[in-house]
């Protein structure tokens, strides 16, 4: 039976030293990390997790004395850190961080919130159920779990036995919400990549935006599948409406009253990021379809999804995951979307080389279609100069001409 600890007990939790594993998504114990931000009690700790951008959003030193990071993606609110060298940017996939942290991270302590027992004494992990059940798997480790009422049960998810719990406090707090990145009118390129869409396909599609857009012009298809890392309200309502048959995933993105319809929706099941981003999970899927956004792509067909203005804003995570299974799917494509321009039009998002040649998000052979406002690129069994032709077609006008002189003398050096 664990033990209950009030909110005083919250700052005894941790040893200096200790290496602490925090829940993301929806499973972000809240009461835990506000009473840490007023006693500061993590000396010397490092934290380990993957904050979703726009839902989880803190950073170390609001915890304790020379606190630091380590993650494979970089978190906003951490900048400082990152330049300080206090946030250690680990360029891991996200199957490998996962197993990271299954077999060979050290992990002194978990906190993470569940919601209440059942009568079989099961605590839901609610719709977050990515990374943590890596750290169930361990009996090393010392878990600790807020309970919270508001954290709603899964129909079709993951629990942790109640007494596996070495602790809990029980505090119901407002759950994460969702805000997605806003920026330009992503509608043009979305309407060129939903026609990439067929009925029946499996599609998994990235966060943000530009990917919402494009399944919200997918309500006239039938028999979709959607298969990937997160599940919005515009992949919920494909269910709803008819258009898509199911739904797999590890983290649930939104506010409150999608969080209930998601967990309570038949269909929809979530599950660890094996499954979701793994060759276990994604192996013999037929027309997989990997839609995804990048920062900028190059002449060779290269992604850059990490980068932007020089600064490190964005990790690759499960893309390469995502992409590599769409390649090897029997009819399945492999698209990364993008705007042709950036900073209100002055420059080209199609590049002649990446701006850090060194940082290559995705490989050239991982990517086949490449999407803008301006139409879409097919380099699949194309050469390198075709490549660089069809990738100049789609990018904005007014860069066709530079982009195509550039090619020429990147082209001459490499005969």
């Amino acid at each position: 039976m664990p033990r209950e600890l009030s909110r005083a007990d919250l700052a005894d939790l941790a040893r200096p030293g200790d290496t602490i594993f925090i829940a993301c998504g929806t499973g972000e114990p809240a009461a835990i990390l506000a009473a840490w931000r007023e006693t500061r009690p993590l000396l010397r700790a490092a934290l380990v997790c993957l904050q979703i951008p726009g839902l989880n959003d803190f950073a170390p030193d609001e915890f304790g004395e020379d606190c630091r990071l380590r993650t494979a993606f970089p978190p906003h609110a951490a900048r400082r850190e990152l330049a300080e060298g206090r946030v250690e940017l680990l360029p891991m996939h996200y199957t490998a961080f996962y197993e990271w942290l299954a077999n060979t991270a050290r992990i002194d302590l978990a906190v993470f919130q569940v919601s209440p027992p059942d009568r079989d004494g099961r605590c839901n992990l609610g719709p977050a159920t990515d990374l943590l059940p890596a750290i169930l798997t361990r009996t090393d480790v010392r878990l600790v779990a807020q309970i919270n009422t508001r954290l709603p049960a899964c129909r079709d998810g993951l629990a942790v036995d109640f007494d596996r719990l070495e602790a809990i406090h029980r505090a119901d707090t407002e759950l994460p919400q969702f805000a997605a990145v806003s920026g330009g009118s992503a509608d043009a390129v979305a309407e060129q990549a939903a026609g990439l869409v067929e009925d029946c396909a499996t599609l998994q599609v990235g966060i943000g935006r530009l990917p919402d857009q494009v399944l919200a012009r997918l309500a006239d298809r039938r028999g979709l599948k959607l298969h990937g890392g997160t599940v919005s309200a515009a992949g919920l309502a494909l269910l709803e409406n008819g258009a898509a048959e199911s739904i797999v995933a590890g983290v649930a993105l939104g506010d409150t009253s999608f969080y209930a319809r998601v967990a309570a929706a038949e269909r929809v099941a979530f599950r660890p990021a094996p499954i979701t981003h793994g060759p276990a999970g994604l192996r013999g899927i037929e027309r997989f379809t990997a839609l995804n956004s990048a920062m900028e792509v190059d002449l060779f067909g290269q992604a850059n999804a990490e980068t932007a203005s020089g600064r490190i804003v964005a990790g690759f995570g499960g893309l390469n995951d995502f992409l590599r299974a769409a390649r090897a799917s029997p009819s399945g494509r492999a698209v990364v979307m993008l705007p042709a321009t950036g900073a209100k039009g002055t420059v080209s998002r199609i590049v002649a080389r990446l701006s850090d040649p060194g940082l290559v998000s995705a490989q050239r052979g991982d990517i086949d279609t490449v999407v803008t406002e301006h139409g879409i690129a097919d380099l699949r069994a194309r050469d390198l100069d075709a490549r660089a032709a069809a990738l100049i077609a789609i990018a904005a006008p007014q860069f066709r001409d530079e982009l195509a002189a550039r090619w020429a003398e990147i082209r001459a050096r490499l005969a």
